[in-house]
């Protein structure tokens, strides 16, 4: 699996959980699926800026590269957006209301990931075939299973997305 295969398929997944989350009423199960979404956002995003974002900042154009530089602000964001809702009480009223702007803010980013950075990578080699990049960082062997908790401090949540 090359590096746009990965993420496209992460995207997949986590929309999943999105989908999931916005077809349920229960807070215990929203919070069980946030669960999962922090994780896997957690990751991903990782990936992407070790791996992905470099890449595109160093072979991209001038177009690109603000596009990239907009989704790593769309990252900070997320980063944000998973402190706040890891940190609600289990019944806190802010939950969905926090969800559904993640929700949206992800879905914003994946489509300009999957539109205009998907088209520059499609040409580039060197991105499409980054399998040995890729499988160093795939989820099940990342170093960052721990998604952001409420009690990590701002450094320590940075360095992991």
């Amino acid at each position: 699996m090359n590096a746009i295969e990965l993420l496209k398929a992460d995207h997949k997944v986590v929309d999943g959980y999105f989908q999931q989350t916005e077809a349920t009423e229960e807070d215990s199960e929203k919070k069980a699926l946030f669960e999962k979404i922090n994780t896997h956002l957690t990751v991903h995003a990782h990936i992407e800026e070790k791996i992905f974002y470099p890449r595109l900042l160093e072979e991209g154009d001038e177009e690109l590269q603000d596009i990239v530089k907009e989704g790593l602000e769309e990252h900070r964001q997320v980063k944000m957006f998973l402190r706040e809702i890891a940190a609600l009480a289990d019944e806190s009223e802010k939950l969905d209301p926090k969800l559904k702007v993640l929700i949206e803010d992800t879905r914003h980013h994946v489509m300009e990931e999957e539109g205009e950075m998907s088209k520059w990578c499609k040409s580039s080699s060197t991105l499409r075939h980054s399998r040995n990049s890729v499988q160093r960082w795939s989820p099940k062997k990342c170093p960052l299973q721990n998604p952001v908790r409420p009690a990590d401090s701002r450094e320590q949540v940075s360095r992991t997305w």
